[in-house]
């Protein structure tokens, strides 16, 4: 009984002297721990992963092709590529072989009172000349039948009309300044207007006829 007391009184004081010895080792590598910054992901890279997963959905869930999601958001993408930000091989796959086909924009499944023919046109010319900038496109002669297909909507004043008049624009929509301002200066209307009759310097206006 005594000898079962002895061990016990034994085991304990070891364990105690081994806990004590190890507070000094885990304290340290607690210190170490705290002192290295977490690595946190930056807005950009946040919003790079929100759009990876967005832009293949869309055309997947809702079988069309959206100016939003494969216009404007895959052209942030391709941008994104562009300056050296990470993007999953996939996620591009299907809105890069849609952008090959410009004869098929006026007809990209949301057909309805809602689809507006001339602003999906000019999102989906940038989000192609913003594709081959990007290197996911090789095919620059592409440029050249999106050109044609966002100069038939410039106004005889130079401009791109988008909704009511005065709209200055909003998240979901260009107004005709922004939208004016895009093709200008972005668009690959005006990266290729000098292949395209009606070219006049300083306008970026273009005409098919």
């Amino acid at each position: 009984m005594t000898s079962g007391r002895t061990a016990s009184a034994y085991n304990s004081v070891m364990w105690h002297r081994h806990w004590f010895l190890a507070v000094p080792f885990l304290f340290a590598a607690a210190v170490v721990c705290a002192s290295e910054p977490s690595v946190r992901p930056t807005p950009e890279s946040r919003a790079v992963a929100f759009l990876a997963r967005e832009v293949p959905r869309w055309s997947t869930q809702n079988k069309c092709y959206s100016c939003h999601n494969n216009g404007d958001a895959a052209r942030a993408l391709y941008s994104a590529l562009r300056v050296g930000h990470a993007v999953p091989a996939k996620t591009l796959v299907d809105t890069t072989a849609w952008l090959r086909r410009p004869e098929k924009w006026d007809h990209n499944g949301g057909e309805g009172p809602a689809n507006d023919k001339v602003l999906a046109r000019i999102q989906f010319a940038a989000a192609l000349a913003e594709a081959i900038e990007a290197g996911q496109i090789k095919d620059r002669k592409l440029l050249t039948g999106a050109a044609k297909l966002v100069a038939e909507h410039q106004q005889k004043d130079g401009s791109w009309k988008i909704d009511a008049d005065g709209t200055v624009g909003s998240p979901a929509t260009h107004g005709t300044p922004l939208a004016t301002v895009f093709c200008s200066t972005n668009s690959s209307a005006c990266r290729s207007r000098k292949a395209l009759p009606g070219y006049r310097p300083g306008r970026c206006v273009v005409s098919t006829a």
